[in-house]
């Protein structure tokens, strides 16, 4: 029995679809995609991830405007835009200013957001939205991924 509601914005991208694929084996999955967003707007799930948003590191940084509106107003929005008990949201390992030395990225060590790059510092703010505006929630700071 498929108990648990949850709802996976960013459904056709590629960690996205993963997570529909392996949770969609236990618990009862709605993928949420930019073409059926609005049907589900004021839905509401027991768990929200958010694995949207743009993933392009460098094409981020070129296009700071755009990414803004693709990484962060879109987190925001989804804030609002759906009933969950539980939100769930996929950052960057980026929020790092150097998140290649292992010391550096430790959840106690603070994040200067004077020096990291738009895209890091898009990702932040976004995690700091989160942070404020929702009860329970968790985020995940992925690393590279890569098929």
């Amino acid at each position: 029995m498929k108990s648990k509601r949850i709802a996976i914005i960013g459904a056709n991208g590629m960690l996205g679809s993963d997570l529909v694929a392996y949770l969609s084996k236990h618990f009862s999955v709605t993928a949420i995609t930019k073409e059926n967003y609005t049907s589900f707007v004021n839905k509401d799930f027991d768990i929200v991830i958010n694995a949207n948003g743009n993933s392009k590191r460098f094409w981020a940084n070129e296009h700071i405007l755009e990414d803004f509106t693709l990484s962060t107003v879109s987190v925001y929005k989804s804030l609002f835009d759906f009933e969950y008990k539980v939100y769930i949201y996929i950052s960057s390992s980026d929020v790092y200013p150097d998140h290649t030395n292992k010391k550096s990225t430790k959840e106690d060590q603070p994040i200067f957001s004077s020096a990291l790059s738009p895209y890091g510092f898009h990702k932040y703010l976004s995690e700091l939205i989160v942070q404020t505006n929702v009860k329970k929630y968790l985020i995940l700071r992925c690393s590279f991924i890569a098929y």
